[in-house]
């Protein structure tokens, strides 16, 4: 991520219209800080759309909607508003809001190496102060690799999967995904 020079700090209020007025580019928001963000490559495309064509497949028929990378995610307590690479939320208060969402239940983000040590730095610490996020995925789409950090109750744990590994528990949505799917056309 890039971040955008200015002479002051934008409010929540001025990043949205800043940012619908933004047609090129997407920025994500941190505490008045906003930062471009920069185009993925195949692999990151292919991930990040196995992974959401495999939940909008699975949660047909329920509560539960999922998103991609154009649909915002905002974190009240962070005062940040991000753009997951896919994220579900299955709270009926998000069904009002078409400029971003609130209440997320699950997020995976694709890193890279420009952004994989925010992905699991400051951005995981903003969206742990979501009181509504079970399950945060971190999917490396260069190897066969994705790290999942659960709540449990008031901490997170952290369980590793790798290509030894036949699939994925996706324990928030009571789903599982196999590594062949996640990866399909990758390698």
């Amino acid at each position: 991520m890039t971040a955008v020079k200015r002479e002051s700090r934008l409010t929540a209020e001025e990043y949205l219209d800043f940012e619908q007025k933004s047609f090129e580019i997407k920025h994500e928001y941190l505490a008045g800080e906003i930062w471009a963000m920069v185009g993925g490559t195949d692999r990151h495309n292919i991930v990040a759309l196995n992974l959401a064509s495999f939940l909008k497949a699975k949660l047909r028929g329920t509560p539960c909607r999922t998103f991609m990378a154009d649909m915002k995610l905002r974190i009240d307590a962070a005062d940040a508003f991000f753009y997951p690479d896919v994220f579900v939320t299955c709270d009926r208060r998000d069904r009002d809001e078409r400029l971003y969402k609130r209440h997320p239940l699950f997020v995976a983000e694709v890193v890279s190496p420009s952004t994989e040590l925010f992905d699991r730095g400051r951005k995981f610490h903003c969206y742990r102060q979501s009181p509504d996020l079970q399950e945060y995925w971190l999917i490396d789409p260069n190897r066969i690799a994705v790290d999942v950090y659960r709540r449990f109750g008031d901490d997170w744990l952290l369980h590793g999967y790798d290509a030894d590994d036949g699939e994925i528990p996706l324990a928030a949505l009571e789903l599982t995904i196999g590594m062949g799917e996640l990866y399909e056309d990758v390698f």
